[in-house]
């Protein structure tokens, strides 16, 4: 059965899988669209930021929740691979496989000098964390970039930065600035061999964990929100195809 991995927008510890019904999965096509089975997807702490950051940002209108009781729930978008099972596109076919931003259904780390200019890249979001190595730092603390929210249950807002110093580092915006600075052809070349590197340079160290479809995800998903996974382990989520 086709199913939809779901958490509670005010609590993230809570989720549940909501099947998929017939009008979700057998629905015509319009000219132009595609409709893709999700092969496998990552998740990682970096989810978790498109939870807390779900209001703020957006993320929460890419996948709406299906199901009856949908009010309060939320699907957190992953990164992932999926094959094409239905097209009405011309320039792409049936059986093609795409990487792509996708919903997850089937169909405290800080380093500071208290001497060496610093700039603080914040992946947790931990207000209060922050607030402590900003008053540590004083002149020094140049400048604070704010990448992350993994930390969403201890994030409220104010960290007593200074806002000229401090900005929320947002990708979409800088994908758009490099791609007016680079153009769409220079900027896919240079994204594609930058992955490829970091790719190869990852495996160095990271060990990837493979856990099978949603219900895997799961049972892996209270450790993730709750940062008890080891920072050198990477989880896959591999989906059965529904027959």
């Amino acid at each position: 059965m086709m199913s939809q991995f779901q958490i509670r927008k005010d609590n993230f510890l809570t989720q549940r899988l909501v099947p998929l019904g017939a009008s979700v999965t057998d629905s015509p096509l319009a000219p132009g669209q595609i409709r893709l089975a999700v092969d496998s997807f990552s998740f990682t702490a970096n989810n978790i930021t498109y939870a807390a950051a779900g209001d703020i940002h957006g993320y929460w209108q890419f996948y709406p929740p299906v199901g009856e009781d949908s009010l309060g729930w939320g699907v957190i978008p992953v990164w992932g691979f999926a094959t094409v099972v239905d097209s009405c596109c011309n320039q792409i076919t049936v059986g093609e496989r795409l990487f792509g931003y996708f919903p997850p259904g089937n169909t405290d780390g800080y380093a500071a000098s208290t001497g060496l200019p610093t700039v603080i890249v914040d992946m947790s979001g931990n207000s209060v964390k922050l607030k402590q190595l900003a008053q540590r730092l004083g002149e020094n603390l140049n400048y604070t970039i704010r990448v992350g929210l993994t930390h969403w249950d201890e994030s409220q807002g104010d960290a007593g930065l200074v806002d000229a110093k401090s900005e929320f580092f947002f990708v979409p915006t800088y994908i758009l600035k490099r791609m007016q600075d680079w153009g769409p052809q220079r900027f896919s070349e240079r994204s594609e061999r930058f992955l490829h590197a970091s790719a190869a340079w990852s495996r160095n160290w990271l060990k990837i964990r493979t856990v099978e479809g949603l219900s895997g995800l799961a049972k892996i998903y209270p450790d993730i929100c709750q940062g008890k996974l080891a920072a050198d382990e990477g989880v896959v989520v591999a989906l059965t195809p529904s027959r």
